[in-house]
């Protein structure tokens, strides 16, 4: 039975992990590393003043894991882009689809053109979301 046999060892550590000397001694560290810590302070202060009176004072400040999310906001915006280009085709294509300006057999050639761009474009970026999985 592991249980009854490790019984009194752990007894036995725990008595010597809360005995008096055991927690001065713990406290007694403690307390020298606080102590050194706040001797340090004012020199630490000194050090930083004097870096700001000269110009030198600089905070670096690095980014960790957003590499993802930039990701994502690139292809939105792109996805974004894509989509207002298409606007802008179909309501030129639709202008031009109305005018006579270089139509063949009453179809205006840049009006088409426009068409099939926008047409093209939008299943490009259908498949993209549609790919992504995120509809």
């Amino acid at each position: 039975d592991v249980v009854r046999m490790s019984t009194p060892k752990t007894a036995e550590l725990i008595r010597d992990k809360l005995s008096p000397p055991h927690l001065a001694k713990s406290v007694g560290l403690g307390a020298a590393t606080a102590l050194n810590q706040l001797r340090s302070i004012p020199r630490d202060l000194r050090s930083i003043v004097r870096k700001i009176e000269s110009g030198q004072f600089q905070i670096g400040f690095r980014h960790r894991g957003l590499e993802h999310t930039v990701s994502e906001l690139d292809r939105a915006s792109n996805r974004l882009a894509i989509s207002i280009y298409v606007a802008a085709l179909l309501v030129a294509s639709s202008l031009m689809a109305k005018s006579d300006f270089l139509a063949f057999h009453g179809i205006s050639v840049p009006g088409a053109l426009g068409y099939m761009l926008a047409g093209v474009l939008s299943v490009g970026l259908a498949w993209g979301i549609w790919r992504s999985g995120r509809l």
